[in-house]
């Protein structure tokens, strides 16, 4: 018979290696240092996993933040979840109840009842859930896309790796180029309902940034060395391990999608692109669109004081080949579309920024 699981996060290597030793025994122990991979962590064993004892204070999410995540989440909220705080004032406490979650044990722990603690917990929420197994085994698959959203919202402003307006940027730009693409070239078999999905799937072409230390975030590409433009590089295929940790039977198409993004939106039609060196349309096409609008929106916050001139000026340098090169279909599409894209480009940004 399996062990119970249990997702032990805390940024302190000692305290996740005093509670493992805890419940090695009787529970398989996984292990996180922050907040967001606790996140990513708790939807890949959303089926497996029994508890999780929580940390307050540590990077990316702290321990309220991740428990209110985990609550609004209906594929996660069934998993009981304990605090571990040095600092349970009476506010604090409330606060977390009111969060979510089922106990809290102060720091430094006391071994003689802390396994006590953690089973009845555990327990104890089991059979407060148990009349809503058949719920919780329907939810919907939109859940996983909510908070995917907000997760890579919030990581990418925390990080500073992109901003709302960047993400919404594209969404705007994907749905327009696929639109046009979907009624001018039938032979890239677009369905137009499709591309709202297609259009949410954009939001997440950089994820695998998530993945990169932060120094190198912080550098363009022209003060890296080889090795960092190597590594780089490797946001592609980071971030399609990290999708594929919230994919279910429900919802493989919008993560494929995703994937597909991911990984090839920097692939260029003459091959010199990356990871694979694919050419033409052997490019997913929802990997060519968002490529271009990246490419767009990139070159045209450059100056935002002069919007007209920097949407212009990005368009002939996409044409020039400044981002790579795109099909023709891709590029008639971007010269269709180039008013609507300023528009979006003006009204986000001016919401946003």
């Amino acid at each position: 018979m399996a062990k119970p699981k249990l997702l032990i996060v805390d940024d302190s290597e000692m305290d996740r290696a005093i509670l493992g030793d805890f419940f090695a025994d009787d529970y398989d122990i996984l292990e996180e240092d922050n907040g967001f991979d606790a996140l990513i962590t708790a939807v890949a064993h959303k089926d497996t996993l029994d508890g999780i004892l929580l940390d307050v204070v540590m990077p990316s999410f702290n321990g309220f933040e991740v428990l209110q995540r985990i609550r609004k989440n209906n594929d996660l909220d069934h998993i009981p979840v304990i605090l571990v705080t040095a600092e349970a004032s009476l506010e604090k406490v409330r606060y977390g109840f009111q969060c979510g979650m089922q106990d809290f044990i102060m720091k430094p722990v006391d071994a003689k009842n802390i396994r006590r603690r953690v089973d009845d917990a555990i327990n104890g929420y089991k059979n407060i859930l148990s009349k809503r197994v058949s719920s919780i085994g329907s939810a919907s698959s939109r859940s996983y896309y909510d908070l995917i959203l907000d997760t890579l919202a919030e990581m990418f402003e925390f990080r500073g790796i992109e901003t709302p307006a960047h993400i919404e940027c594209i969404k705007g730009y994907t749905e327009a180029m696929l639109k046009y693409l979907a009624k001018q070239h039938p032979e890239y078999n677009i369905q137009m309902d499709k591309i709202p999905v297609i259009a949410e799937a954009a939001a997440f072409h950089d994820i695998g940034k998530l993945a990169l230390p932060d120094s190198l975030l912080r550098k363009s590409e022209d003060e890296m060395t080889e090795d960092e433009l190597r590594m780089m590089k490797e946001h592609t295929t980071r971030g399609c391990t990290i999708l594929r940790c919230f994919q279910n039977d429900k919802n493989v198409e919008f993560i494929d999608y995703c994937c597909n993004i991911c990984m090839f939106h920097h692939e260029r039609a003459t091959g010199q692109g990356y990871p694979r060196n694919l050419k033409g349309d052997d490019i997913p096409i929802e990997a060519q669109v968002v490529g271009i609008a990246t490419a767009y929106d990139n070159l045209s916050r450059k100056d935002n004081n002069r919007a007209s001139l920097a949407h212009e000026k990005a368009i002939n340098d996409i044409k020039a080949g400044e981002c790579g090169a795109f099909s023709t279909p891709i590029l008639n599409a971007l010269s269709n579309v180039s008013a609507e894209f300023y528009n979006i480009y003006k009204g986000i940004r001016r919401e946003k920024n």
